[in-house]
């Protein structure tokens, strides 16, 4: 296939909220009267071109519009913007819950399925996979049991918009003396912020991590432990007591014995029942190395602490595990960082990808596409004969606000959009990764050169893919494969 290029100009990462919310509630009236031409379609001149196919194209459409919307929501650093960004997402939610629970337009799949229509292999997977998608959702059911199914998983998607809000706008921090960091690096300790003299710790991986590792006083990573189990303690054990009702209703109503008969049916393992097997049989054949090991670090921490009597606490694990690993095998975390200096790693990782791939990165100027926020950088992807391929962007740094683990976004998907052109995907990774000062570079640990890896496989499925259809291209793949 040849490529379409699609410029990251057309990205609709919008910088104002009216417009956002206008041309969002725009895209969703445009869908409803394609939508209703679905409706109309006559019994006898269905095809998996004009029903299935179509509906892809529309769900591509809203996806491109909408994934843009939720990574605003989750990186933006104007904070009007990004609930203006949560407000139209749960509007989205919504309006997607109910297309997707619509009664005529699930009739018009069984009438085609019906048909047995000739298909090829990819065609069959997406027409199967619809199908599939409708008998979890309870199409089959009576009508009222279909209502009822609709308004909770509405309820449910606004819950776990609400639920990540309160973590990412979580802003709890911990001052303390800098005497109370002994045992961290002091180019760390001097890049920590101030506030009424005091050193600021943020829970901000970058931060906490390295606290949790390397801070000789218990005190304070007891502290600094005790304050992440508070992150939004206020609202989300009332949402998450919400959730686990609703999921319970949803799984009972569709036929499921628990939430996780349910979610658990569409996966490799089939029941929970041997997902609980195999962990069992794991903690068996752990149980002894975990015991020996547990007790090589209370007998670590009594040694370190001169304390006979001393017991080791789940805040302590980072911290003797490091400690042990730096006396038994003379392996120092804190130096090799050194040797993970992030400009250079992401040098070495395009390499590498580039020599697996056939792939050309390239840097772009800022002028090439819209950004949310100077950090974020954009990178063109060719194969090696120059033809363009799709784009990405890399926001890698921690700000209040922004999401606060590691993940990837996409905001435009690849899609066939005819015999000879191919929709060019872009996508987002996102990371909290220490930020560089103008004295030294941004290093790395060890599990940060993992993480970057682990998301970067993410992000070249959804750039390098080739699937025909937005509902099987890039990541939409079955979990567990």
């Amino acid at each position: 296939m040849k490529t379409l290029v699609r410029l990251p100009k057309d990205i609709p990462l919008i910088e104002d909220p009216k417009q956002l919310k206008a041309e969002g509630e725009a895209l969703m009236q445009s869908q409803d009267k394609s939508l209703q031409k679905l409706r109309e379609l006559p019994s006898e001149s269905l095809s998996f071109e004009n029903l299935a196919q179509e509906l892809d194209r529309l769900a591509h459409e809203a996806a491109s519009f909408f994934s843009c919307v939720y990574l605003v929501q989750n990186v933006h650093a104007d904070e009007s913007l990004r609930n203006a960004a949560r407000e139209l997402s749960t509007a989205f939610d919504e309006w997607q819950i109910s297309r997707s629970y619509d009664p005529i337009i699930y009739q018009k799949f069984c009438e085609l399925k019906a048909k047995k229509p000739e298909l090829k292999p990819e065609q069959q997977r997406l027409l199967d996979r619809q199908m599939k998608d409708y008998e979890r959702m309870g199409m089959s059911l009576p009508e009222k049991d279909r209502d009822e199914l609709k308004a909770w998983q509405t309820r449910l998607s606004e819950l776990a918009i609400q639920y990540s809000k309160a973590i990412n706008d979580s802003n709890l921090k911990l001052l303390v003396n800098e005497e109370e960091l002994q045992g961290l690096d002091e180019n760390f300790i001097a890049s920590l912020p101030r506030e009424d003299g005091k050193c600021r710790l943020s829970l901000e991986y970058p931060i906490y991590v390295p606290c949790m590792e390397y801070a000789e006083r218990e005190e304070l990573r007891e502290k600094l432990f005790r304050l992440k189990l508070q992150v939004a303690k206020e609202e989300n054990p009332r949402l998450l007591k919400e959730v686990l009702e609703l999921r319970k209703k949803i799984s009972a109503k569709l036929g499921y014995a628990s939430w996780a008969d349910f979610i658990v049916s569409d996966r490799m393992a089939k029941t929970p029942d041997r997902v609980v097997s195999f962990l069992e049989d794991l903690s068996e054949k752990l149980e002894g190395v975990f015991e020996s090991e547990k007790q090589d670090l209370q007998k670590m921490k009594r040694e370190h602490t001169n304390q006979p009597q001393a017991e080791l606490q789940i805040w302590d694990v980072s911290f003797y595990k490091s400690l042990a690993i730096k006396k038994r095998f003379q392996v120092d975390s804190l130096k090799i960082k050194e040797f993970f200096p992030l400009e250079e790693v992401l040098k070495r990782m395009f390499r590498l990808v580039e020599s697996l791939f056939g792939l050309k990165i390239e840097e772009e100027s800022p002028e090439n596409g819209p950004r949310w926020h100077p950090e974020a950088k954009l990178y063109r992807v060719n194969d090696q004969d120059g033809a363009f391929i799709g784009r990405f962007y890399l926001d890698l740094h921690p700000r209040p606000g922004k999401y606060n683990h590691a993940a990837v976004f996409g905001l435009i998907y690849g899609r066939a959009l005819s015999p000879q052109d191919y929709q060019a995907p872009v996508y987002a990774m996102v990371c909290n990764f220490p930020r560089p000062h103008a004295d030294r570079p941004s290093l790395l640990s060890h599990s940060d050169v993992e993480t970057l890896f682990h998301e970067f496989g993410h992000l070249l499925h959804g750039v390098l893919t080739r699937a025909s259809f937005f509902q099987l291209a890039g990541t939409h793949v079955t979990r567990d494969f």
